[in-house]
């Protein structure tokens, strides 16, 4: 038996996104939110209930999401919930300005040019966003506690360490 307690969630370490915003393929309709985001901010400066319904109101004209009025969760609401996770991860601030790490991943996103891990620099900007995601309130960087483990036990983590300890 373990000597691990498990501690359960509702989600896992990096609640990043969330289930109002899943995807099929996110990594392209992220880069479609921020250029809409680009176009949306030469009209409007303000981030106020009534411009996250208008911006909401792009998503649809865009055919990126279809924002629904009549729905339980108001049109405004719905756009918060949908482009939290750009937002979580630093690509736009949290009245969805864009951000230089943004404005790199949309530069990024126009060609497939890999760099010297051959990964794509696209998916690099991703990496670099993990990598400094912080929770509130929590002094550990989740990806860099994890990499740092796996160096520690010379990649041979015991499974109570995933599935109790980091997951906790």
């Amino acid at each position: 038996m373990s000597e691990y307690k498990k501690i359960t969630a509702n989600s896992g370490l990096i609640s990043l996104g969330n289930t109002g915003a899943r995807l099929s393929d996110p990594r392209a309709t992220y880069v479609k939110i921020l250029n809409a985001l680009v176009e949306f901010r030469k009209q409007n400066k303000n981030w106020e209930t009534k411009d996250q319904a208008e911006f909401g109101e792009l998503l649809g004209e865009l055919k990126i999401f279809e924002i629904k009025t009549d729905n339980k969760v108001s049109s405004d609401k719905d756009v918060r919930l949908k482009t939290g996770f750009i937002s979580q991860l630093g690509f736009t601030t949290e009245e969805r300005i864009i951000t230089k790490a943004g404005k790199e991943l949309l530069a990024n996103s126009l060609n497939f040019k890999t760099n010297e891990f051959e990964i794509s620099n696209e998916s690099f900007n991703y990496l670099k966003q993990f990598l400094k995601y912080q929770q509130n309130d929590f002094e550990v960087f989740p990806l860099l506690s994890l990499i740092f483990s796996i160096i520690e036990f010379n990649n041979e983590l015991p499974i109570d360490f995933v599935t109790y300890v980091w997951s906790g």
